[in-house]
Formats: structure tokens, C-alpha cells, sequence
């Protein structure tokens, strides 16, 4: 199944780097990325996705691929990735104070 992913925000493209090869993303949140609540992944214990990207480059569109698969291969496990339900400061600096709130099962 492919998946079309959220565009790149303006924190995105401040941090990447594409004249060294290098692009910042992050992933959204499961439920945001599917539009499922979260109780809807309950049944599921692992999800594999391969990445890549869809450039647009003067109106023509082309696929970005990682040369290794490996690279571009991203794995969900409940078993080591905890719910997180808050972030506070959602913008987090080196050495500020952090608040997060998550599931603590399976973790």
C-alpha cells in the first residue's frame, strides 16, 4: 500500500540540506499519517514502511529513492515505541528542560 505522508513543514526545510544530500523530516504521528484513531492500531505489533520522496522540480514530479533499501526502511514496534500524549515545549532546544508525558507499557 503506498501512502502519501504529510509535506515537509518550514522546520523541515530549515533543517535539511539538500546540496550536501541530506533532507529533515519527520514522521507524524501513526493515527495522523493513516487518519485512524490510535485504538485502531491496537491489533497491529509491528508496521514496516519503506520511504521515499516526491519531488517537484518545475511542475514535473519525480520519486527520490535511497540507493540501500536499508536506508529508507523504517520499522513502528510497540514493544519499544511509547505513546507519546504531550510535548511540552513543543520546540526543544539543546539543554532546555522538557516535559513528556507518555504510555509507559511495553516500554
Amino acid at each position: 500500500m503506498e501512502i502519501i505522508s504529510l509535506p515537509l513543514t518550514d522546520d523541515d526545510a530549515f533543517n535539511s540540506h539538500p546540496q550536501l544530500g541530506t533532507i529533515a523530516y519527520r514522521l507524524p504521528s501513526i493515527d495522523k499519517l493513516f487518519g485512524q484513531p490510535m485504538s485502531f492500531f491496537d491489533k497491529y505489533w509491528d508496521l514496516e514502511f519503506t520511504l521515499s520522496i516526491l519531488a517537484q522540480n518545475n511542475g514535473a514530479e519525480s520519486r527520490l529513492s535511497c540507493s540501500t533499501k536499508s536506508k529508507c526502511y523504517v520499522k513502528y514496534r510497540r514493544h519499544y515505541t511509547p505513546v507519546v500524549y504531550y510535548l511540552s515545549p513543543p520546540v526543544v532546544y539543546y539543554g532546555s528542560e522538557v516535559e513528556i508525558w507518555f504510555d509507559p507499557k511495553s516500554v
